[in-house]
C-alpha cells in the first residue's frame, strides 16, 4: 500500500488547483475571443442597435435607436446569436429611453394584449393600444411576430419597446 506524505498531498492539492485555474482561464479566454466579442461586433451592425452588451450567460442587452423597427431589429439580434453561438440567447433585454408616464402604461397594455390574446382579437388590441397611445399623446406600433408581440411606444423624446411572447390563444402561463 502506498503512503502519502503531507508534502506530496499538498503538492497534488496545489497541482490540481493550478491545472484547474489554467483550464478556467482558458475557458474565459475562449468564450471572450472566440464568442462574445463576434457576437458583439456582429450585433452591433445590425441597422438600429446603439449600443450592445453580451454577459458571461448567454444574455443580450441592446439599446436601440429611436427609429429603429423592434420587430425586425429584435428578429435579427436573435438570428445573430443563434449563428454565431449556435443557440438561442437565453435573454434579449431591450434597454428603452421610457418617461414615467410610459412605464406607468406597461400593466395596462399587458393588460390588453392578455385580453387580445385570450380572445384571439388582435385588430381590437391594435385599437386600444393605439386609443391609449393617443390619449396619452403617444403613437404606437404594434407587430406580431412568429413568436413575439412587439409594441413600440414613442413621444418626442422617450420611447418605450416591449416584446412579449406570443401565445394564441391565450395558452401558456
Amino acid at each position: 500500500m502506498m503512503k502519502f506524505s503531507v508534502k506530496q498531498v499538498f503538492m497534488i492539492f496545489a497541482v490540481f488547483i493550478a491545472v484547474f485555474a489554467v483550464l478556467r482561464g482558458v475557458q474565459w479566454i475562449y468564450l471572450r475571443s472566440a464568442i462574445r466579442s463576434p457576437l458583439m461586433q456582429s450585433i452591433s451592425r445590425i441597422n438600429g442597435v446603439r449600443q450592445v452588451q453580451v454577459s458571461p450567460q448567454g444574455t443580450v442587452t441592446v439599446s436601440l435607436s429611436k427609429d429603429a423597427n423592434l420587430m425586425t431589429t429584435y428578429e435579427a439580434i436573435d438570428n445573430t446569436s443563434t449563428q454565431i453561438t449556435g443557440h438561442n440567447p437565453r435573454q434579449i433585454i431591450i434597454r428603452d429611453h421610457a418617461s414615467p408616464t410610459m412605464n406607468a402604461m406597461v400593466n395596462t397594455l399587458r393588460l390588453i394584449i392578455a385580453q387580445g390574446e385570450a380572445t384571439g382579437q388582435y385588430v381590437a388590441m391594435n385599437k386600444s393600444i393605439q386609443t391609449l397611445a393617443k390619449d396619452h399623446h403617444m403613437t404606437a406600433t404594434v407587430e406580431l411576430g412568429n413568436h413575439h408581440i412587439f409594441v413600440s411606444l414613442q413621444s418626442q423624446n422617450h420611447w418605450l419597446d416591449q416584446v412579449m411572447p406570443l401565445r394564441l390563444g391565450g395558452g401558456g402561463a
